[in-house]
């Protein structure tokens, strides 16, 4: 499954008087509205700026004797911003206690503290800076959400039981080996909205191995948040996207999947569009590129698809579902609107923002479609005297694909048999890619039977059973789902020696 909750981490850089959560609230806020609730400032008592204790900064702590294992409220770690920060010491009566654990003792302990979101709040982040070397997924620490009934008590680990929001559950990852203070934003799921729940930063290790010195947290905020859905949260509000006349993406529309909702479109694309959003465009030629970038916020593993028809009554083109962030649709009509699709792969709702770039490429190649397919040269025999130079530079998907690889780039040729047997080759390749790909049909598969008669990853080929005087189609095209490639090619038809019996 892909992961669900977000792990986002960065350098902390010298002492930055504005937190990376403000920076993610801002970007949102531009696109939809807020109501705000703080609780937990990361400049009080989410910094331990508020009072030289747990009580006074409105968390507790689980203690065990002053030389063992424990969370302290002090200024004995180091690079910390303000007077203090939480961290765990084995030496609790030190002025400061020292920013070091006992690691042949097994210990755990806890900080924790009761959260009430509001009802309409369920955009909940946490975000929190931290370092700490320990011993990877043995001495760390983990966050919990824990019902209220739970009272976390020293040397008890959590366990994971049930699910949100009443069961005991773990978010993010174990936090270790990490020298420098860095920065983690986690989103908590949305159905703890109208809930009370404790939060908790458990310390663990098992006595064994590890590496001085242990965690250390600081500048702890929560957030929640109350917020409509984007105003492209439906296809016939979908926001229309400038088309760039080239691929430079100098105009772009901006987007986000926070609170968006499943339009329900009839698609069969993968991944869950339960946070879809919409966009149009105006096609001004037969092929235009789509682009997904400066994607940001609790997912960058979006994924899109291209419709065409009317925003009630859309219909899935064709060979347009892509989870990789660009793609390449073709067979537009000019002048006709078509729809993109933008959701997140996995089916968690996430906060993501992005840029779509709608780019158009150069022309392509005059046999990008069955309908301009090339007619090739037949040689009277397998030396390939007689070849056809090609390209699939700027060239798009048409639809076909009853064959491996990813023919998001395909062009077409034809040849009239001359013989039961041919073979077809592919000479000279160069550019971005040499892994070619090629088919065979019997008929022209843009409008009639999609069977291929030979598929081929290998640049050489042999169709046997042909029938003299018919017309044949090849497609051509590069293995991978990634767009843009350059290749150019030599295709040579031949025909193979007869063997006398």
């Amino acid at each position: 499954m892909k992961q669900t909750y977000l792990n986002l981490t960065m350098e902390y850089g010298i002492k930055h008087a504005f937190k990376s959560f403000s920076l993610v609230f801002l970007l949102l806020a531009s696109v939809i509205g807020y109501s705000q609730t703080t609780h937990i400032s990361s400049t009080s008592d989410g910094g331990f700026e508020t009072g030289n204790t747990f009580a006074a900064n409105g968390w507790t702590a689980t203690a065990g004797n002053p030389n063992e294992n424990q969370w302290v409220c002090d200024s004995g770690s180091t690079g910390h911003t303000g007077a203090r920060a939480a961290y765990i010491t084995n030496s609790r009566n030190a002025n400061p206690p020292t920013h070091t654990y006992d690691i042949g003792t097994t210990s755990v302990s806890h900080i924790y503290r009761t959260i009430t979101i509001p009802a309409s709040n369920s955009n909940i982040t946490l975000n929190f800076d931290w370092k700490g070397r320990g011993e990877s997924s043995f001495d760390k620490m983990q966050v919990w959400l824990v019902p209220t009934i739970y009272t976390p008590t020293y040397g008890n680990k959590i366990t994971s039981t049930g699910t949100a929001p009443t069961g005991k559950v773990q978010i993010g990852t174990n936090y270790s080996a990490q020298t420098n203070w860095i920065n983690t934003t986690l989103i908590i799921p949305a159905s703890y909205a109208g809930t009370t729940f404790r939060l908790v930063f458990e310390w663990s290790n098992d006595g064994s191995v590890g590496t001085n010195p242990p965690i250390a947290i600081d500048n702890i905020s929560l957030i929640s948040n109350v917020a409509t859905p984007p105003s492209n949260d439906e296809p016939c509000n979908a926001i229309a996207a400038p088309v760039n006349a080239d691929l430079n993406c100098g105009s772009v529309a901006s987007g986000t999947l926070a609170f968006a909702s499943n339009s329900n479109a009839t698609t069969t694309c993968n991944g869950t569009p339960n946070d879809d959003v919409w966009f149009s465009f105006t096609a001004t030629s037969t092929v235009h590129h789509i682009n997904l970038n400066n994607i940001s916020g609790s997912t960058t593993d979006l994924y899109h698809a291209v419709y065409s028809g009317d925003c009630a009554t859309l219909n899935l083109i064709t060979g347009t579902c892509s989870d990789p962030n660009e793609s390449i649709v073709g067979g537009l009509t000019i002048g006709a609107i078509y729809y993109v699709q933008v959701y997140s792969w996995s089916n968690a709702t996430h906060n993501s923002t992005f840029n779509l770039c709608i780019g158009t490429p150069p022309p392509p190649p005059a046999n990008d479609e069955c309908s301009g397919a090339i007619s090739l040269t037949i040689n009277l025999d397998d030396s390939c005297t007689a070849t056809t130079a090609g390209t699939i530079l700027n060239a798009s998907n048409s639809g076909v694909n009853p064959c491996s690889g990813i023919p998001n780039d395909d062009v077409w040729y034809t040849f009239v048999a001359t013989n039961t047997a041919h073979t077809v080759d592919l000479l000279n390749v160069t550019g971005s890619t040499t892994d070619l790909y090629h088919a065979v049909y019997a008929n022209n598969p843009c409008t009639g039977s999609t069977t291929a008669l030979t598929c081929s990853d290998p640049n050489n080929s042999t169709t046997t059973g042909l029938t003299i005087g018919t017309t044949y189609y090849v497609q051509v095209y590069s293995w991978s789902a990634s767009s843009g490639a350059t290749t150019n090619f030599d295709i040579c038809i031949g025909t193979p020696p007869m063997h006398h019996t």
